[in-house]
């Protein structure tokens, strides 16, 4: 239903860039018949990532109505040379079926007090879709042309490959569905082929060998063989957690000697080497880790330690004194002095406090609420586009929000079971808006609907809302999330997300913005460019300083960094490594 419009001038098919997409639709000259809404822009693509009308994209589509004499004239005006007006427009979408009717808004449905409800089922959903596509020698086949592969043909990381197996055998040990085992020991005989012997310190050691990660400024020089400690440590854990689900010690043998690499990587401080090159083992001369990588991985070996020590009874005790000396040194040493908003968002770290026993100090006690404080903070609660409320940290990535409420969620629930449900409660709500703006990651029929073949897409999870953006991370990602969520709401007996009533609040105000127009029509949103780089920007092309009208706020928007390259939004990788 359209509800404003605003006539543009000049406009070329060929070179005027089309800015905020999954906002305002486009309509031609009403002789020319043709018309898009904002669902068939961003669903059918048919924007160039330079953001310019796709001639092709834009054919397909009408080809698809059988609509030659429409597809014939939609050719000669791509191809004409002179410029031409036309319309952008604002109006009130739905999606209707059989069984439902939803508003929606930039294509996805509004949020109308949607809470809680069946958060768990949407993880086993999701893993099933995963399954559908894990091949019987452990690798994923394609998705859909969408699909952003990290390692293009090669596959994926190594990484996470292991939190695919972790995903699965976390859910075979609360479903007891032997599905879920079978797949993830399927992934870790994968990841066992990647293991090599090597020699160091007069020692012969069995690692996980890969390919470095090169940013993509480095493409052009050849990528060479390391020895992560995050990978080896993150593949003990999934073969530790995929023995646990099946029952079976099959990958033991195998963790024991992964474990003993990670072992004498400690010094006696408590921190580790985190890469090696192979096969010379020797460390190399770059650092090539952020502080925050280097934490999460330094979490992840001492997580590796105290889970393989509870089944390595013979080496029990110097395995969790290497654990507590390498949990003191992050605590003690690396964190202790760090301000509230410094602290990371390392959903591993926030696993391995949580392990803590009962008996922890009030210093441990106070390291877990200040992170699982910083993770919950820093979200945005007075948006100018209602779907981004909730985005942490000025960076509206749904992937990332389900990191923060992973973290918050695994520290809460520590919390309860040490008897501060108060406080558990408390930290639960203050990360509520990030909660909310995580709800939108999910793909339904609404959500899908204007994407080619739909049913593709249902029950994984989008990375943003300006595009789409599917990964593996992402699944993996918003899965763990959903899982931590579903145990600290069971310990606290809790059938919905606490949250505090002055943000829900907030949060109907900023969907009441919906219903007032012209909501955000401004004739900057058309530009006449050729020499763009090729970015989807967070906030739909918006160049970092630019600014255009968002009326029914009575403000302006100014575009930041990141930008959406390749369709997803780029953040510091869990893995931790730095883009040089």
């Amino acid at each position: 239903i359209v509800q404003n419009a605003l006539p543009v001038n000049d406009f070329s098919i060929r070179s005027s860039r089309i800015l905020l997409s999954s906002l305002n639709g486009l309509a031609f000259r009403p002789a020319d018949g043709l018309a898009f809404t904002p669902e068939q822009i961003m669903g059918r693509y048919l924007l160039s990532p330079e953001r310019h009308l796709n001639v092709s994209q834009v054919g397909n589509l009408i080809a698809e109505t059988d609509n030659w004499g429409a597809l014939r004239t939609w050719l000669d005006m791509a191809n004409a040379e002179q410029k031409g007006r036309i319309c952008l427009f604002e109006a009130d979408c739905y999606y209707a079926d059989a069984e439902m009717a939803v508003r929606l808004f930039r294509g996805h449905p509004i949020l109308p007090g949607r809470g809680a409800d069946g958060f768990p089922q949407h993880a086993r959903q999701a893993a099933d879709r995963l399954l559908e596509h894990l091949l019987p020698n452990g690798r994923l086949s394609p998705f859909f042309p969408e699909w952003v592969s990290r390692r293009a043909e090669q596959g994926e990381f190594l990484s996470c490959q292991a939190e695919l197996a972790l995903v699965f055998s976390r859910l075979a040990l609360i479903d007891k569905n032997k599905k879920y085992s079978e797949a993830a020991r399927t992934i870790c005989r994968r990841l066992q082929k990647h293991c090599q012997k090597v020699s160091l310190g007069g020692g012969l050691f069995t690692v996980l060998v890969e390919d470095e990660d090169l940013s993509p400024g480095d493409k052009l020089q050849d990528s060479r063989k390391v020895v992560s400690l995050h990978t080896n440590a993150l593949v003990s854990l999934a073969m530790l957690e995929t023995d646990a689900a099946s029952k079976s010690p099959e990958f033991q043998p195998l963790v024991k000697e992964l474990v003993k690499y990670i072992y004498r990587q400690m010094d006696r401080q408590g921190d580790f080497i985190l890469l090696r090159l192979y096969p010379e083992m020797n460390r190399p001369l770059d650092d090539l880790f952020s502080p925050d990588g280097r934490i999460e991985s330094a979490a992840l070996a001492a997580l590796a330690l105290c889970r393989y020590a509870e089944v390595d009874q013979e080496n029990r005790t110097a395995l969790q004194q290497r654990q507590k000396l390498a949990t003191d040194h992050l605590l003690q040493v690396v964190l202790k002095d760090l301000p509230v908003e410094k602290l990371p968002v390392s959903p591993w770290l926030a696993e391995l406090l949580a392990r803590g026993g009962t008996g922890e100090p009030p210093s441990y006690l106070l390291q877990c609420a200040r992170l699982a404080i910083a993770a919950g903070l820093q979200s945005e609660t007075q948006p100018l586009f209602p779907d981004f409320f909730g985005v942490p940290r000025q960076v509206p990535s749904l992937t990332l929000a389900a990191e923060h409420t992973w973290v918050v969620a695994c520290l809460a629930d520590w919390l309860a079971r040490q008897g501060k449900t108060s406080n558990a409660r408390d930290l639960l709500a203050d990360a509520w808006p990030m909660w909310i703006f995580q709800q939108q990651a999910r793909m339904d029929r609404a959500s899908a609907a204007g994407l080619p073949n739909p049913n593709k897409y249902y029950y994984l999870f989008r990375d943003h809302l300006e595009d789409f953006g599917f990964d593996l991370n992402g699944q993996t990602t918003q899965i763990f999330s959903l899982l931590a969520v579903s145990s600290v709401l069971q310990t606290l007996e809790l059938k919905e997300f606490p949250r505090h009533e002055e943000q829900y609040a907030s949060w109907q105000k900023a969907w009441a913005l919906i219903d007032s127009h012209p909501f955000c029509l401004d004739p900057s949103l058309v530009q006449d460019s050729q020499t763009e780089e090729p970015k989807r920007h967070i906030v739909g092309g918006l160049q970092p300083g630019q600014t255009v009208t968002v009326k029914t706020f009575g403000g302006k928007m100014t575009a930041v960094s990141p930008a959406v390259s390749t369709r997803v939004i780029e953040r510091q990788s869990r893995t931790g490594r730095n883009k040089r």
